[in-house]
C-alpha cells in the first residue's frame, strides 16, 4: 500500500523542526549548558540513567542512539497537537489544503510506526551481533613455568554463538538430565526455538501498534471534537442571517462552541503528556531490548 504524502509531509517537517532547533539552538557547546543546550544535556543525562540502571556504565555508548528515536517520537507526536485550523481556511483559501498535512502527527500512521519498530529492531538484533565478536575479558596469570606473563582472552562465540541463544533454556535442561531422558528435549529443543523467535517478532508488533494505537486515538478524538466546534461556530455565526434562528441560537450555538473548547483544549493537554509518555515508553523499550540483546554474551 503507497504511503500516504501527507505521512511523508509530516515525517520531513519533523525531521526539520529537529534539525534547526539542533543547528540553532546549539551553534556552539558551552561548559555551563544553558537553553536548548541544557535541555538535551537534561535529557541525555536522563536516558544515561535508565542506561546505568539496565546495563551499568558501559551502557552509555548506546544512549545517543536511545535519546534521538525519543526525540523523533516526541516531536512528531507533539506536531499533531496544534489544532488544523487549515481546514477551517480552505473555503476561503484553497490553498489552505496544502498546509493540513503539516499539523498531522507522523505516528499516526502505522507506516512510521512500524519504520521506527524496524529500525529498533535492526538497532538491538545488530548490536546483539556486535557483542558476540567481541572479546571477553579474560584474566591474566602470573609469570608460571614459561616464564612471562600472558593474558587469556576469549570471543563470544561469534554468530553462530549469537545465535546459540534461539535454544535456550534447552541446554541449561541438559544438564540436569542423563541418559536417554535427553532425547525427550528434542521436541522442546524445536518449540523453543520457535518461540523465541515469535518472542523478537512480536515486539516489532509490540513497538508499532502500542505508538499508533494512543496517537491514532488522540488525533481522531481532537479531530472530531474540532469539527464539531466548526459546527457550531457556523451555525452561531449564521444565526442573525436572514432565516436564522436569531439570539437564542446565537447564544445556544455559540455557548456549544465555547463547552467543545475548553474540551479540546483538555485534550490537548492530554496528548501533550500521552504523547510524551509514548515517546518515553518507545526509547525505554528500544534500550531495554538493547541490554537484553547485549547481556546475552557477558
Amino acid at each position: 500500500m503507497p504511503i500516504e504524502p501527507a505521512v511523508i509531509i509530516s515525517c520531513v517537517t519533523v525531521s526539520l523542526i529537529l534539525t534547526v532547533v539542533a543547528w540553532v539552538g546549539m551553534p556552539k557547546a558551552e561548559r555551563v549548558p544553558r537553553g536548548t543546550q541544557a535541555l538535551f544535556e537534561h535529557i541525555y543525562q536522563w536516558h544515561a540513567g535508565l542506561a546505568d540502571s539496565l546495563m551499568g556504565p558501559q551502557g552509555r555508548k548506546y544512549v545517543p542512539f536511545c535519546m534521538a528515536i525519543f526525540l523523533y517520537v516526541l516531536v512528531s507526536n507533539w506536531v499533531g497537537l496544534i489544532p488544523n485550523v487549515f481546514d477551517w481556511l480552505v473555503p476561503v483559501f484553497p490553498q489552505a489544503q496544502a498546509l493540513a498535512p503539516l499539523l498531522e502527527p507522523a505516528t499516526k500512521s502505522p507506516d512510521v510506526t512500524l519504520a521506527m519498530a524496524i529500525v529498533s529492531f535492526i538497532a538491538f538484533m545488530g548490536l546483539g551481533i556486535l557483542k558476540a565478536f567481541e572479546p571477553a575479558p579474560g584474566h591474566t596469570h602470573e609469570a608460571g613455568d614459561h616464564g612471562h606473563d600472558h593474558e587469556h582472552h576469549h570471543d563470544g562465540g561469534g554468530f553462530f554463538g549469537w545465535l546459540s541463544h534461539y535454544v535456550h533454556p534447552v541446554p541449561m535442561l541438559s544438564k540436569s538430565m542423563e541418559g536417554a531422558m535427553r532425547f525427550l528435549l528434542i521436541p522442546l529443543l524445536f518449540l523453543f526455538i520457535f518461540l523465541n523467535i515469535v518472542e523478537e517478532l512480536a515486539r516489532i508488533l509490540s513497538l508499532t501498534f502500542r505508538l499508533f494505537g494512543n496517537i491514532f486515538g488522540e488525533h481522531q478524538t481532537k479531530t472530531q471534537i474540532l469539527a464539531l466546534v466548526g459546527t457550531f461556530s457556523g451555525q452561531a455565526f449564521h444565526a442573525l442571517a436572514p432565516g436564522g434562528a436569531g439570539v437564542a441560537g446565537l447564544l445556544g450555538f455559540g455557548f456549544m462552541a465555547l463547552i467543545l473548547w475548553a474540551v479540546l483544549l483538555f485534550v490537548v493537554c492530554l496528548g501533550t503528556l500521552a504523547g510524551f509518555i509514548q515517546a518515553f515508553v518507545f526509547s525505554l523499550l528500544t534500550m531495554s531490548y538493547i541490554a537484553h540483546a547485549v547481556a546475552v554474551h557477558d
